[in-house]
């Protein structure tokens, strides 16, 4: 069984457990502490700050639930073993890190010959007010032309990005517009079509 996380947010999921003597979905399993550990990176594994528990009550669903600091890894590794050793059978959940999820908001206007392009990142569903560096927008056209080079991009209140531009977009004509820029040390690039009409 594998899960994803995020790296340092602590997290809740369910698990089930199987019985040793029927092999079948164990039915309110005992746990004691030492039954489930957490290994980071290979390390030496040490017992959940919080034991499992079966949730909801008497049902066969156990509820594991690790803190900020059990998910700061890079690869997490449960390991259940029935300390009384006779209830239940060995399992393992690996817990893998999902990708953090940059993306940004690009809104365009036309104002007589001003294209005026704002732009704001989120990571995941979080806006970005802070932190942001070399934001770069480039313009091109759906068949490839490039029509605006990678401009910087100048920083506003809140983490909103902005560039006026002199009559690039052309009515009834679809560009993509690509914004670049470093966010927690790595570049960060996201792209959108947009129309003028």
């Amino acid at each position: 069984m594998s899960i994803s996380f995020i790296k340092g947010e602590g997290l809740s999921f369910y698990t089930c457990l199987t019985s040793r003597a029927s092999g079948q979905i164990q039915s309110n399993p005992t746990l004691a502490v030492g039954d489930a550990k957490v290994s980071k990176d290979g390390g030496a594994f040490a017992n959940l700050t919080t034991l499992p528990v079966v949730t909801p009550a008497a049902s066969t669903s156990v509820k594991v639930t690790l803190s900020d600091a059990e998910a700061n890894a890079d690869t997490i590794l449960i390991v259940f073993q029935d300390a009384a050793g006779a209830e239940w059978n060995d399992q393992f959940i690996l817990l893998l890190p999902m990708d953090d999820h940059f993306w940004a908001f690009v809104e365009y206007v036309r104002e007589g010959t001003t294209d005026h392009f704002t732009c704001r990142w989120f990571k995941r569903t979080n806006h970005i007010d802070s932190g942001i560096t070399v934001p770069t927008i480039k313009l091109v056209k759906t068949d490839g032309t490039v029509v605006q080079a990678a401009t910087a991009m100048t920083a506003g209140g809140n983490g909103e990005l902005y560039l006026d531009l002199t009559s690039k977009m052309v009515l009834d004509n679809p560009m993509i517009v690509e914004v670049v820029a470093t966010i927690e040390s790595k570049s960060r690039t996201f792209r959108r079509e947009i129309v003028r009409d």
